[in-house]
Order: C-alpha cells, then structure tokens, then sequence
C-alpha cells in the first residue's frame, strides 16, 4: 500500500505499525501518528479511496483502521 497524487502509480509507503490492535505510522523521526480518511471514489457506488492526513478535504471522512472485526458484526 502507498499514498499518492497518482492514480496509477505503484507507490510503496513504510512505516506501518501496529499499536495495539490499531494501525499507525511511524515516522523516520519515531512520531507515531494517525490520520486515516476514507472518500467516495468515482468508480462506482461502495468505492472509497483510503486516504492520508486529508484535512483540508471536507468530503473526507476520518476513520480509525483496526486489525479487529467490529463488535457488532
């Protein structure tokens, strides 16, 4: 998984960590930060883009990424 302004790039990002049961980045720093959000793609209805530090972007919507299914499911 990566993060890009490039749709079809083949980026590589590291320095995901796992915190517990959730997902954080870690930066070269040692910084432990997340700032996930999720936006409806054009690529059709149930389509979300995973997005990172996406604060400036009213239609984003911030979520927590976890290594657990839900309690209700």
């Amino acid at each position: 998984m990566g993060f890009t302004s490039k749709a079809e790039s083949n980026e590589t990002t590291s320095g995901f960590i796992f915190y517990r049961r959730w997902v954080r980045v870690e930066t070269e720093s040692g910084d432990i930060s997340s700032s996930f959000y999720v936006k409806a793609s054009s690529e059709g209805e149930g389509v979300y883009s995973l997005l990172w530090n996406a604060t400036d972007d009213d239609t984003a919507i911030p979520i927590s990424l976890r290594l657990v299914k839900p309690y209700n499911s």
